[in-house]
């Protein structure tokens, strides 16, 4: 990292990348990133690893600038002043673009209205939302067909285990949901199984995969199945795509990976 005349060469894992993000950091920033091969490190190259505290004392980004923009979840959590820095400099078009590119489909600027912090739990998990979103908060079924299923409830669950939920605005395209939610940066879906059959987790894994998903979150509601007979039925349906499912079955989070 190179600001002006001054130059810091810092790992790839250190703590700074994910505590201010990438440049610009202020208006009319010049500081820039350059990639050091490992090849180059102790061949007029030193990487150095200073302390966060000393870092936080003399470093601050401007409000809006730093983060990660190429962290999925960031691109949800766009601030309005951002949305209209894209627009003033003309670049509004290729953000939504690239955000297309990423797998997120239905991505638009006019859905980006901040987001609302619901759940965070002791072990580090969260459940957020963007401000559009109306994630379903019951279970309820009107002749024969679930019109609303608690996903709250279920990202809570997965959030008591650690994980970060963010909730997405409901949109479609083509005819197509867009995905639920992202689980550790991951585009998600989640799915509730009231019957639990093979067919069901089949169709559940299916339309996740069609939505775009790489993560399902699945709550089997009744336990007609062995956690075996489960757990076979979803590692067989994992794939290129859909390559990790979290599984709340009889009160515990399951992690399955392809």
């Amino acid at each position: 990292m190179r600001d002006g005349k001054n130059g810091l060469t810092l790992a790839s894992d250190h703590p700074f990348w994910k505590t201010f993000g990438f440049p610009p950091y202020h208006y009319q920033c010049r500081t820039g990133i350059q990639a050091v091969y490992k090849s180059q490190i102790g061949q007029g190259v030193q990487v150095e690893n200073p302390a966060m505290d000393d870092m936080k004392k003399q470093f601050a980004p401007m409000k809006g600038f730093g983060g990660n923009p190429l962290e999925k979840e960031s691109w949800w959590k766009i601030t309005p002043g951002m949305v209209e820095r894209a627009g003033k400099y003309g670049i509004d078009g290729d953000v939504v673009l690239l955000a297309h590119k990423l797998g997120m489909a239905n991505y638009a600027l006019e859905l980006v209205k901040g987001y609302e912090t619901l759940f965070v739990s002791k072990s580090g998990g969260y459940v957020k939302k963007a401000k559009l979103a109306k994630p379903g908060k019951e279970n309820r079924n009107e002749k024969g067909h679930w019109v609303e299923t608690d996903e709250l409830g279920t990202a809570q669950k997965a959030a008591d285990s650690g994980h970060q939920i963010f909730f997405l605005p409901k949109t479609k395209v083509q005819g197509i949901s867009n995905l639920d939610v992202i689980i550790d940066n991951d585009l998600a879906e989640i799915k509730h199984i009231f019957t639990a059959t093979e067919r069901a987790i089949d169709t559940a894994i299916k339309s996740a995969k069609k939505q775009g998903a790489s993560t399902v979150l699945i709550e089997i509601v009744t336990l007609d199945l062995s956690w075996e007979t489960v757990k076979k039925a979803v590692e067989d349906r994992l794939g290129s795509h859909v390559r990790k499912a979290l599984i709340y079955w009889k009160g515990t989070l399951h992690t399955l990976l392809k």
